[in-house]
């Protein structure tokens, strides 16, 4: 009897390479399997609630108002507001 042609079957991968001793892991190794590592959320997408907690982790951690990300945050938390007391007031 003739011998079945198996499929063609890619080799099977090489493991991946370790880090040498003393080095940090990867972020992608520091989360648990199966959790996405997590991402800071875009301005434009938060809600006042997020800008604020925003705020107050970025005053504390930067040491106050002067950054980029604060000022835009803040510009942000201004829009939400005035957004919020409806068209009578901003008129």
């Amino acid at each position: 009897m003739p011998e079945e042609a198996k499929p063609n079957t890619p080799a099977p991968a090489a493991p991946a390479p370790t880090a040498p001793a003393g080095t940090a892991p990867a972020p992608e190794a520091a989360t648990p399997a199966g959790e996405k590592p997590t991402r800071g959320r875009k301005i434009r997408l938060m809600t006042l609630a997020q800008i604020e907690k925003a705020l107050s982790h970025a005053r504390s951690t930067m040491g106050g108002e002067s950054s980029h990300y604060v000022q835009h945050l803040l510009a942000r938390k201004a829009e939400l507001e005035a957004k919020k007391a409806g068209p009578a007031a901003s008129a």
